[in-house]
C-alpha cells in the first residue's frame, strides 16, 4: 500500500505572511491575505508539486498569544490540529520583528509538539519571512537561531526570494515519504448559505472534529474548507464556503474575496448543499442562489437547519412546506430538514447528495430518447410563434454527462418558445428519472 502524500503545516505568529507564503508555493491565490492579524481563521489546504514530488499544504490562523476570546481560542485549536496532521512544519516569523515576538509562539509550538510526542521528532523550517535584500540574511540567521526550532530560511514570500531553495530542502526531507494513488473522488459538494446558517457545524460533524471554526459570529468561515468522507465506499469531498450575502452588505475587503472564494468553489462543484435557517425562511437571497444554481446546472439539495430548536415535529413539517412553496422552481430538489449540531437527518442529506451525483452520470440511448420524443410531440407539438416559422424539430440527443446535457435538433431556435424546452425537460426528467439535478436544453440547427 502506497503512503499518504506528505503534509505541511504553516504555522507561525499572526500577521508574519504565512497565507502569502502558502499563495507563493501553490502559484495561486487560496489563502486570504490581509494586513489585519487574523485574516486567516480556518485551516487552508492546497496541493501542490515541487521536482515532481507531490505534497499538501495547510495554512493555519497562527498561535496568537492566549486570550479569553473564543474565536482566537478556536484559531489556536485550529493551528494545533494542522501541527499534529503534519509530516513537517514551515514556522513562519518576521524578520524584521524583534525575536522576542516570537518566543511565546515557539514556547506554544513547542508544547504542542511535545503533548503529541512529536518534538525532535518532526522536522521544523523556520521561515524568516520578509528579507527583500541579501543584507539582511545573516542577521535573520543569527537572531532566530536562539529559537532552538532548527535551521533558518530567510525568504520574502512576497516576491518568491529564496522561496525555491526552501522547497528544494523541504522535499529533501520528505523525498522517503511515497505519493498515494489520487483518490477518485465521486462528487465534489459544497456547502452555500447565508452567514451563520450552520455551514460549518455541517462540516465538523461530518468529519469529527473541529476543522472549521463554528462561532455564533457571522462571518466567522473566511476561506473555503475542504475535506473528504467516505460514504457506502463513495469518496464526497465537502467545501465549507465563506457564508453568502448581499454585495451591498459586504463593507471589507477580505469578505469580498472570501465571497469571490465562495462563487468559485460553485464552479467546481457537482452537488451544491444550500442551507437555510430554519428560524430565519423568508430565503430571498437563498432563492436569487438556487436560480443561478439551476442555470448552472448543478445538483442541489436543499437543508433546512437547526430544525432541533423548533417546537415538535408538526412545526418541523409547516416550516418545510412553507419553504417549498418559495422555491417553486426547484421541484426536481429534496428539502432535508437537519440539525448540524446533533446530527439529525445528516445520513438523508448524504443519500439525496449521492442521488443527485447519480442523476447528473446517466446516460440516455439515443434511440430511447428518438422514440421517447416522437411520442411527445405527438401528444404535444409545439405551437408556432407570431412572426416566426413553424417549428419542425428532428431530433433530441444527449451530448454531455455530469451535468446532464442535451441538444434539441430543429429548423430554427427562434421558432421554439421557451416553455416548449421546459415542457420537455420536464418529461425527460420525468421519464428518466433525474432527481436532484438541474438539466440542460440546448437547441441547433441541423448540420449541413
Amino acid at each position: 500500500m502506497s503512503k499518504k502524500t506528505p503534509t505541511i503545516a504553516l504555522v507561525g505568529p499572526p500577521n508574519v505572511g504565512k497565507s502569502t507564503l502558502f499563495n507563493t508555493m501553490l502559484g495561486k491565490r487560496i489563502a486570504i491575505t490581509g494586513p489585519r492579524p487574523g485574516t486567516t481563521r480556518d485551516r487552508a489546504y492546497g496541493e501542490t508539486k515541487w521536482n515532481d514530488k507531490r505534497f499538501i499544504l495547510i495554512d493555519t490562523g497562527g498561535l496568537a498569544r492566549k486570550s479569553g476570546d473564543p474565536l482566537e481560542k478556536n484559531i489556536r485549536a485550529q493551528t494545533q490540529l494542522a501541527v499534529t496532521e503534519a509530516d513537517a512544519i514551515i514556522f513562519v516569523v518576521d524578520a524584521k520583528a524583534p525575536v522576542s515576538a516570537a518566543v511565546n509562539t515557539t514556547k506554544e509550538l513547542k508544547e504542542v509538539l511535545r503533548k503529541n510526542k512529536l518534538l525532535n521528532k518532526l522536522p521544523v523550517f523556520v521561515v524568516a519571512n520578509k528579507i527583500d535584500s541579501a543584507k539582511y540574511t545573516e542577521k535573520a540567521k543569527a537572531d532566530f537561531v536562539r529559537l532552538g526550532l532548527g535551521g533558518i530560511w530567510p525568504i520574502s514570500a512576497l516576491t518568491g526570494r529564496g522561496v525555491g531553495d526552501l522547497l528544494d530542502k523541504l522535499v529533501e526531507e520528505i523525498e522517503k515519504s511515497e505519493d498515494e494513488e489520487p483518490e477518485e473522488i465521486f462528487a465534489n459538494v459544497a456547502i452555500v448559505g447565508k452567514p451563520n446558517a450552520g455551514k460549518s457545524t455541517l462540516v465538523n460533524h461530518l468529519v469529527g472534529e473541529e476543522r472549521a471554526i463554528v462561532s455564533p459570529l457571522p462571518g466567522t468561515t473566511r476561506a473555503a474548507v475542504d475535506v473528504k468522507i467516505s460514504y457506502k465506499g463513495k469518496i464526497l469531498k465537502f467545501i465549507d464556503t465563506a457564508g453568502m450575502r448581499r454585495r451591498s452588505k459586504i463593507d471589507i475587503d477580505v469578505e469580498q474575496y472570501a465571497l469571490f472564494q465562495a462563487l468559485k468553489s460553485l464552479e467546481n462543484s457537482d452537488v451544491v448543499v444550500l442551507m437555510l435557517d430554519a428560524a430565519d425562511v423568508r430565503a430571498r437571497f437563498e432563492q436569487t442562489i438556487a436560480g443561478k444554481l439551476k442555470s448552472s446546472v448543478k445538483g442541489i439539495v436543499i437543508a433546512l437547519n437547526k430544525v432541533d430548536l423548533l417546537e415538535d415535529k408538526k412545526e418541523i413539517e409547516r416550516i418545510k412546506e412553507s419553504t417549498i412553496r418559495r422555491f417553486p422552481f426547484l421541484r426536481f430538489v429534496k428539502f432535508i430538514p437537519i440539525s448540524a449540531e446533533k446530527g439529525w437527518n445528516v445520513k438523508e442529506l448524504l443519500e439525496a447528495i449521492v442521488e443527485a451525483k447519480n442523476s447528473r452520470l446517466k446516460e440516455i440511448p439515443e434511440e430511447d430518447l428518438t422514440k421517447d420524443l416522437k411520442a411527445w410531440i405527438k401528444k404535444n407539438p409545439p405551437m408556432k410563434l407570431r412572426a416566426q416559422k413553424k417549428p419542425v424539430i428532428y431530433d433530441l440527443e444527449q451530448v454531455k454527462t455530469n451535468p446532464p446535457v442535451f441538444m434539441l435538433v430543429v429548423n430554427d431556435p427562434a421558432a421554439i418558445h421557451y416553455s416548449y424546452v421546459r415542457h420537455l425537460e420536464n418529461k425527460i426528467r420525468e421519464k428518466y428519472e433525474y432527481a436532484g439535478t438541474a438539466i440542460k436544453i440546448r437547441l441547433r440547427r441541423p448540420e449541413r
